[in-house]
């Protein structure tokens, strides 16, 4: 039947026996064609779908033109700031052209006229939906020049001044973020950072742009002249800043804005000079932007250029996205950032602690803890579980090795009684009670046995540790009523606390506060109904938790206590009946043998040995112990002795 599922020819049972991993290669190739098309197929469409999608994003030009030379240390960050926040908007396809002026180093009229030139031969005829300018100069330039270059093209400005943009002809068409420059909140952020601060000095160029700052901040600071003493390092040479601020007041802080070019008219990039301020300054120096830092201020509520072109970037996107430009205000919002150099920070002795919240710290080095935190932490707790489980083990193994040599001992011990002389027990007692008591680290360890009508308890075998005081010789057991009953009836008495001991046991408790014992384990020594001692274990010292194991381990040594001492006392009864006997035959005046079934003479008391002495018979022991005194009453009839007939007839 299944013959018919397979093509003809085919052999089944050499299916059978075909290894998986063939069956595997085989069915491979039989597909591997198809599944190459199919591979191929879906590749095909995946790539297709995806220049699809791009191709149903629409396209959008963006053009940035930066005033001044593309190696400014701010256009880096503008530039980023621009494209992340524009990069949000994934419906579109962007593409930047991006264009550098060159303001600064080619402020004359030619230059201008040629770059308006080149901006029409770039753009006249590309359509661009976004014009983003950076500064006052690029700002200037696109709108006067953008109905004519970008005609209805929205332009968005950033890095502008307030003073700047109130020169400048907006129109409808225009919007922007202004760099507005927070000098009061610069001055609180440092003070506040140091309040200890009684100086501030400023440093400051002397371009047209640096005195526009200056008359700023000087207006800003005039609410402070009473409580702070500025010292104005401004419209100076580089050298003469550079000395001055080697020797600053004690409590002094540098505020530095800008110098791009000093008093003797020489040009700067104004970054590049931080580090010899820095260096020479005796005082922390905070700065005025973002690009500052990391060249030695230790940092301030910063202008970010970041987000002066992530802000210009969100504008951007909104418009776009189909807004106007004359329904998004000018803003100057989300532009500031409270940043700081952890290198200096540490220079300067100022705490983290110090810092406005959610400040930002950066060139930190971090700890070996901070890099490896998560390694060290498991480190740590993979040795803590190491240790533990270690330790676990060893307590374990070490209670393991404390119940097999107490176990050893147990088997030994009962081994050791079994054929002890009644004299010999106590003796062997008393050497155990010292091996137990080492081993399982009691202070003290005791036998008390129990005194006649059970009124006192009597010390008769003891163990004590070093500088531990010996148990009492006798105790009143009439007056402990709880622990008579419950020993007497052959119970364990078992604490770790006093305070564990019921209310009706106050004489125990007085007791043994009396003793000093803080812990003990109290067993009866019975045979059968009657109970011959006791058997204690006492902590003076510490208290002491008695585990399951240790009660049962010595119950059974109190067993075999209690079977050692009821045979001792048995077997000291017994001389005593022999004892008795033997004086009661021997206070009688007849002549008496004792018998056994068959005639052997088993004793004899003092009567009969000294009539055989009287008779002067040959050999004493012929009619002593052992003898069969029937055959010898026969050998005596067979001589002729008739007493010795009427003996044996008897």
């Amino acid at each position: 039947m299944l013959a018919g599922l397979f093509p003809k020819n085919y052999k089944l049972d050499t299916m059978m026996i075909v290894p998986p991993w063939k069956r595997f290669k085989a069915a491979f190739r039989s597909v591997g064609k198809f599944g190459l098309i199919l591979l191929a197929a879906f590749l095909f469409l995946f790539f297709h779908f995806s220049t699809t999608a791009s191709a149903f994003k629409e396209e959008k030009k963006v053009l940035i033109i930066f005033s001044h030379q593309s190696d400014a240390p701010a256009y880096p960050l503008i530039q980023r700031g621009i494209k992340s926040a524009i990069g949000v908007g994934i419906e579109f396809h962007i593409e930047y052209f991006i264009e550098y002026m060159d303001y600064y180093r080619n402020a004359d009229q030619t230059h201008y006229l040629k770059l308006l030139d080149l901006y029409r031969h770039r753009y006249s005829g590309r359509k661009i939906d976004l014009v983003i300018s950076v500064s006052a100069p690029a700002t200037s330039l696109v709108i006067a020049h953008g109905s004519e270059i970008f005609p209805q093209t929205p332009i968005v400005f950033t890095v502008v001044l307030n003073e700047q943009l109130k020169k400048l002809n907006l129109n409808a068409n225009v919007t922007g973020v202004l760099a507005d420059i927070d000098y009061v909140g610069q001055l609180e952020n440092a003070l506040e950072i140091q309040p200890e601060t009684r100086h501030v000095a400023v440093i400051n160029g002397s371009s047209k742009t640096e005195l526009f700052l200056e008359a700023e901040f000087r207006k800003a600071f005039e609410p402070y002249a009473n409580q702070l003493n500025f010292i104005y390092l401004t419209r100076l040479a580089l050298g003469d800043v550079i000395k001055r601020v080697q020797d600053l007041p004690e409590h002094t802080v540098v505020l530095y804005y800008v110098m791009a070019i000093d008093s003797t008219g020489k040009g700067f990039i104004p970054q590049q000079i931080i580090p010899k301020l820095t260096d020479a300054a005796n005082a922390p120096v905070y700065g005025m932007a973002d690009t500052y830092l990391g060249q030695g201020i230790v940092g301030g509520q910063l202008l970010s250029y970041e987000m002066l072109g992530a802000r210009a970037g969100e504008i951007g996107l909104r418009i776009l996205r189909g807004e106007k430009p004359t329904d998004i205000p000018i803003s100057d919002s989300g532009t500031h950032l409270n940043m700081f150099d952890w290198r200096q920070l540490k220079r300067w002795g100022i705490s983290e602690d110090r810092l406005p919240p959610e400040s930002i710290v950066q060139f930190k080095t971090p700890s070996i803890w901070e890099l490896y935190r998560w390694q060290i932490t498991t480190a740590i707790l993979l040795i803590l579980f190491g240790y533990g489980f270690i330790s676990i083990l060893l307590i374990h193994r070490k209670r393991l090795r404390q119940q097999f040599q107490f176990e050893q001992m147990l088997s030994e011990l009962s081994a050791r009684f079994v054929n002890l002389s009644p004299d010999q027990v106590g003796s062997q007692i008393e050497r155990e009670l010292g091996n137990i008591g080492r081993l399982l680290r009691v202070d003290r360890i005791s036998v008390f046995e129990v005194s006649e009508k059970a009124q006192n308890l009597i010390s008769a075998h003891t163990y004590t540790d070093t500088d531990i005081k010996a148990a009492p010789a006798q105790i009143d057991f009439s007056r402990l009523t709880w622990s008579r009953k419950k020993i007497l009836n052959g119970e364990m008495l078992m604490f770790s606390h006093l305070d564990e001991l019921p209310s009706e046991a106050g004489a125990e408790k007085d007791f043994f506060h009396s003793q000093g014992v803080q812990s003990a384990i109290a067993i009866p020594l019975t045979a059968g109904e009657m109970t011959l001692g006791l058997l204690t274990m006492a902590m003076l010292r510490h208290r002491r938790q008695w585990p399951q194991d240790l009660t049962r381990q010595f119950g059974l040594v109190a067993e075999v206590f209690a079977n050692a001492l009821a045979r001792k006392q048995s077997e000291q009864a017994l001389v005593e009946s022999k004892n008795f006997n033997r004086s009661t035959l021997d206070s009688l005046h007849y002549h008496i043998a004792v018998l056994d079934r068959g005639g052997n003479i088993l004793d004899v008391n003092e009567s009969w040995k000294r009539f055989a002495r009287d008779s002067d018979a040959r050999s004493p022991d012929r009619i002593g112990t052992g003898v069969n005194y029937l055959e010898v009453c026969r050998q005596s009839a067979d001589n002729g002795d008739a007493l010795a007939q009427t003996a044996l007839e008897g």
